[in-house]
């Protein structure tokens, strides 16, 4: 998003372009940036590193690099295939591991779900296992998503991921 933005103002000060399309660019910038509260500022672009732990983490990192229209990764030498180098800017690189670690520990959650429907079904039955509405209402989030996935991932076929929107800090992005 902000590359985005920055080629909108780009285009706006732009000398070739005519008046109307300064405009528009300037117009379009203008809505985008109060729309995804976003603060640009002429940032240096440079090489940043995230170590993941294993290759679902890897994908994880892989789709929210992708949604900050960031496509090119890294593999150092002499390092584990697991750390990954991409160009970003400092504050969209915070950004990115800020979500990083949001999805992650959903993630986690329901592998570990997933992971206890598995040895239940395989392994060996639960000696417990129901739980009344209310005390499901009682835990917290990622113990909500844990049980969800342990009963099944129907649940997940249902969620409208397409409504969601990423994840703000609010204030500038820097």
């Amino acid at each position: 998003m902000i590359d985005k933005l920055r080629k909108l103002l780009a285009l706006a000060n732009d000398p070739r372009a005519n008046k109307e399309e300064k405009e528009r660019a300037f117009e379009k910038y203008k809505e985008l940036k109060e729309k995804y509260n976003i603060e640009i500022s002429e940032e240096e672009r440079k090489i940043f590193d995230i170590k993941c732990r294993d290759e679902y983490e890897v994908i994880t990192l892989y789709k929210i690099l992708e949604s900050y229209d960031i496509y090119g990764t890294y593999t150092f030498k002499k390092c584990s295939k697991l750390k990954k180098g991409f160009y970003s800017t400092i504050s969209t690189f915070k950004l990115i591991v800020e979500e990083f670690e949001y999805h992650k520990r959903i993630l986690n959650a329901i592998l570990l779900g997933v992971t206890e429907k598995y040895g239940f079904e395989q392994i060996k039955e639960p000696e417990y296992e129901y739980i009344t509405e209310e005390e499901f209402e009682n835990l917290s989030e990622l113990d909500k998503i844990k049980m969800k996935a342990r009963s099944g991932n129907n649940w997940l076929e249902r969620a409208d991921f397409k409504k969601k929107t990423r994840i703000s800090y609010g204030g500038n992005n820097e």
